[in-house]
């Protein structure tokens, strides 16, 4: 007996039990799915996602039960919902949709002070979705001290040329990491710099602090597989990077 058919019958067990007991009544179950390795590999559905998804439709091609997903990337729901509709067969709407950064939007406290964003993709966009009103990127944070940034090369090079620091750039008041960034030892470099410094990397600390900014980070896995045939470093190997 292969996977897919104890996964059946499984269903098919719980399903006609539910029948069973139940008439014209919402069902007393949900499911909540991961996407990544589970529904698809990057943007590759695995077909026996698709097989699975038949089994839970009924006849009106809508699910018998409440389905929700899950996943540790951050992205857009409305791109993700598209992208499962597609591999379903039916539609998933955005709200069916958590990404690692979804819990952030109840953390209202932080939502109107001065925050440090890292990660990839529409970083305002993300942030505003979530309620956050006054962010930064990393890209401020090189843009406002142009001279903490000397592992890249061409900032070298262009600093070389002649440079001005933000006089009146904030100070940082907390972290909040999405994802693993581009150019990694970059952006370590800066949350480094800015950690020693309580947010505000000007000037150099007389003493390394005991304490520093709250860092609050998304999505810790350490790999994760995608299309490639082996696992891929994911946002956890930045994180560990970051904690050494």
């Amino acid at each position: 007996m292969d996977h897919m058919t104890t996964i059946r019958e499984g269903l098919e067990n719980t399903f006609e039990g539910e029948k069973a007991k139940q008439t014209n009544v919402e069902p007393s179950f949900g499911l909540l799915f991961d996407i990544d390795g589970v529904i698809s590999r990057g943007s590759t559905p695995i077909p026996e996602a698709r097989e699975m998804f038949e089994m839970l439709k009924g006849s009106d091609n809508k699910f018998k039960v409440p389905i929700a997903f899950a996943t540790n990337a951050c992205s857009k729901s409305e791109i993700k919902a598209k992208m499962l509709s597609e591999i379903a067969g039916t539609e998933i709407t955005p709200e069916q949709v958590i990404h690692s950064q979804s819990p952030l939007s109840v953390f209202t406290h932080w939502h109107d002070k001065f925050v440090l964003f890292v990660g990839q993709g529409p970083i305002h966009e993300y942030a505003a979705d979530l309620g956050f009103t006054n962010i930064c990127t990393i890209e401020d944070v090189r843009n406002a001290y142009p001279l903490l940034d000397m592992v890249d090369h061409a900032n070298r090079r262009s600093v070389a040329q002649g440079y001005e620091e933000s006089k009146n750039f904030p100070a940082i008041q907390g972290i909040f990491l999405l994802g693993e960034p581009v150019n990694w030892e970059s952006k370590l470099q800066l949350l480094i710099d800015l950690l020693v410094t309580h947010g505000r990397p000007s000037h150099a600390p007389e003493l390394f602090p005991e304490t520093h900014l709250p860092i609050l980070a998304c999505n810790m896995d350490l790999v994760f597989m995608a299309e490639a045939c082996m696992p891929r470093f994911g946002h956890g190997a930045f994180l560990l990077c970051l904690e050494q």
